[in-house]
């Protein structure tokens, strides 16, 4: 899926496996239990989306924007839950933070 946009659109239940998502927006859009596995997403937007329910895995990420303002949940959920939820969601999308974290803990171990 290329140059696509998904302006203020609900999307429900909804897979993506073994897909590239190149220059997508979600911006607005309410995804819910969509799950995103085998896929690369390369330049995908998030502007004020909300995320609930949803998971990705083995994901090759590249250029996520505006992930900050996406509202991440998990309807029915404890808050731990939702908590693991989000940075699993983070991690997936955001693996150079990761790498950078790890990296500085590195460092600091190394003084």
């Amino acid at each position: 899926m290329q140059y696509v946009t998904f302006h203020k659109a609900s999307i429900a239940n909804t897979h993506f496996h073994d897909s590239t998502l190149k220059n997508v927006s979600f911006q607005g859009t309410r995804l819910k239990s969509c799950n995103t596995i085998d896929c690369e997403l390369d330049s995908v937007g998030f502007l004020n989306a909300t995320l609930d329910g949803c998971f990705y895995g083995r994901v090759a990420a590249h250029g996520i924007r505006h992930l900050h303002t996406a509202t991440i949940t998990q309807g029915g959920a404890t808050g731990e839950e939702v908590k693991r939820n989000r940075e699993a969601i983070l991690a997936a999308l955001r693996p150079q933070q990761g790498e950078r974290k790890e990296s500085l803990e590195k460092r600091r171990a190394g003084r």
